[in-house]
């Protein structure tokens, strides 16, 4: 079976388009995330539980986006972790008992076929809500390139509350109390307009069914910050080999990423 892995590529940031969530957001004076400028995060990133780097995360400044005053982040190399990924160069805000990223978090099945998904004010995380709960949801297509092929693009993204614990242990590093576990969802479905060999007219070719290629769960403890990550990477193509038709992207892909706060 073929791997992902994640590197520059993985994401790209912007500032439009917009989401939208159900839950109203109520006051809350917990801190779940330190939003001020010494607020700083060292992770140890693992892909298939092999080391593959550090990576440094901190609050680089203040931007002002629609009347609203976010907080910048940055890292202080090329990041390795899907979190880590997610918040270089993105923005946040504290609204409540919630978390609100605006940017473009985008993702990768090859590194030619990368993925950007623009999001405004999309719920991050938060602190209050029921077990298993939808906080927000965004949907929408993509269209571009592939090598001269049309890809189109279906997406849906969603983050979800899992859950509330008295305490969590890192896995072989340290525990901590009070801890909310937020996972996130994205669901692709791609098709392509082809011209099989023999036919003048294109068609339509589904190249990815809808899957969920993306699920990471995100450990965020009182006071500290996030604490671990867990990202499973699954998708696996159409088969088109007795077609003689080959798409540049690998058919299957797994991958499982980590990332532990030292």
């Amino acid at each position: 079976m073929k791997k992902i892995y994640f590197g520059a590529a993985f994401l790209f940031l912007g500032l439009t388009s917009c989401s939208s969530n159900d839950e109203n957001s109520v006051d809350s004076e917990n801190i779940f995330m330190p939003l001020n400028a010494s607020s700083a995060w060292l992770y140890d990133v693992s892909i298939e539980n092999q080391n593959v780097g550090r990576d440094s995360l901190f609050i680089s400044g203040e931007t002002t986006i629609n009347s609203n005053t976010y907080n910048t982040f940055s890292t202080a190399s090329t990041p390795f972790g899907f979190y880590t990924n997610a918040l270089n160069n993105s923005s946040i805000r504290k609204q409540g008992d919630k978390l609100l990223i605006s940017g473009t978090t985008g993702f990768a099945l090859s590194e030619l076929f990368p993925i950007d998904i623009n999001l405004t004010d999309f719920v991050l995380f938060k602190e209050n809500s029921s077990n298993n709960a939808q906080l927000d949801t965004k949907s929408g297509t993509i269209e571009q390139d592939l090598q001269g092929l049309p890809i189109k693009i279906d997406y849906n993204l969603e983050s979800f509350f899992k859950e509330s614990l008295a305490t969590f242990t890192v896995p072989g590093r340290e525990s901590y109390s009070n801890v909310k576990v937020i996972k996130l969802v994205a669901n692709l479905k791609v098709n392509t307009i082809y011209t099989l060999p023999g036919l003048n007219t294109p068609v339509s070719i589904g190249i990815l069914n809808s899957q969920d290629v993306i699920i990471s769960t995100h450990y965020y403890a009182e006071g500290v910050g996030m604490i671990y990550s867990k990202t499973e990477v699954n998708y696996e193509l159409n088969d088109f080999s007795q077609a003689e038709i080959e798409f540049p992207i690998p058919q299957i892909g797994s991958s499982t990423i980590e990332e532990f706060l030292d």
